[in-house]
C-alpha cells in the first residue's frame, strides 16, 4: 500500500490510518487554507456522514493535526503546520468570510506571568480583506 502524506501525518501522531482521516487531511493539503465544517461536510458527503466527520475532526484536533479557530460561522479548521511552533494571528473577512493566516504576527504564551498555564491561544481579527475593500 502506498503511503500518502496524510497517512504519514496520522502515523507520526500515533493515529490509525482510516479512509475518513486520510481524506479529511487531503482536503486541507489541497486547499491550503482554513475550512468551515459546512464546507467539509459538503465535500465529505460522498464518503462519510456528518457525525463521523465531526468525531474525526475532534480527534485530529486533539492530536494537534488540525486546529479549530473561532469565526463568525462558529469555527473553521486549519491544518497545523508541523514546522511552525508559534501561534499567529488570523483574519476573517466579514464580507467573503475567507480566513487568512498572518504567520508574521506571532502570539506567545510567554506573554503571561509564569504562574499561568496557557492551554489555548486564539487571535482572530475581523474586518474587510484587501479583495473586498476594492469592490
Amino acid at each position: 500500500m502506498k503511503s500518502t502524506t496524510a497517512a504519514k501525518i496520522l502515523v507520526k501522531k500515533g493515529l490509525s490510518v482510516t479512509e475518513i482521516r486520510e481524506k479529511l487531511i487531503q482536503l486541507f493539503l489541497i486547499s491550503k487554507k482554513p475550512l468551515s465544517k459546512t464546507f467539509i461536510d459538503e465535500k465529505a458527503k460522498e464518503w462519510a456522514d456528518s457525525v463521523s466527520v465531526y468525531r474525526n475532526l475532534l480527534t485530529l484536533c486533539e492530536k494537534g493535526i488540525l486546529r479549530k479557530i473561532s469565526s463568525e460561522e462558529g469555527g473553521v479548521y486549519l491544518l497545523v503546520n508541523q514546522k511552525e511552533k508559534k501561534q499567529h494571528m488570523h483574519f476573517q473577512c466579514r464580507h467573503c468570510h475567507q480566513v487568512y493566516c498572518f504567520t508574521n504576527i506571532e502570539i506567545s504564551p510567554n506573554m503571561l506571568p509564569v504562574d499561568f498555564k496557557v492551554e489555548n491561544i486564539e487571535f482572530t481579527a475581523t474586518g474587510l480583506c484587501n479583495k473586498c475593500l476594492k469592490n
